[in-house]
């Protein structure tokens, strides 16, 4: 038994995982060619969530996005790599005025686009804005 402040990790590897290959709900997750935006994988939840109903496998993340969006999230990749962890841009406007934070990042060359809806607590505004004014 660890002590009072100390951390027992040895159970961790028999934690039982309760849903495999699943997010926790109150996000999704879109994934995507780094070359072209096309999508590859998304989570079950991710069209409804992100109302995005025409997201499917092969579309393309510039028209259902806005290249706005694609433009901030190829800066944020850029960060990402150099600094090897997720870029996060928060209050990203997706359609329907649906705000979402997002962490960027690449796994596996493919880029991986996790989701959440943005937080109604004001927070910093997008993040890359301090990069191009």
């Amino acid at each position: 038994m660890a002590e009072f402040g100390q951390v027992d990790l040895t159970s961790c590897d028999r934690e039982p995982i309760h849903l495999p290959g699943s997010i926790q709900p109150h996000g999704c997750l879109v994934t995507c060619s780094v070359s072209d935006f096309v999508v590859l994988r998304h989570s079950a939840n991710a069209p409804d969530m992100l109302g995005q109903e025409g997201l499917t496998l092969g579309s393309n993340l510039i028209e259902l996005f806005g290249a706005d969006i694609i433009h901030d999230i190829r800066n944020g990749l850029t960060l990402s790599v150099t600094q090897r962890r997720p870029v996060f841009l928060l209050n990203q406007l997706l359609s329907g005025n649906r705000q979402f934070d997002l962490a960027v990042h690449i796994v596996n060359g493919e880029v991986v686009i996790e989701c959440e809806p943005a937080s109604p607590t004001p927070r910093a505004t997008k993040f890359l804005t301090q990069l191009h004014g």
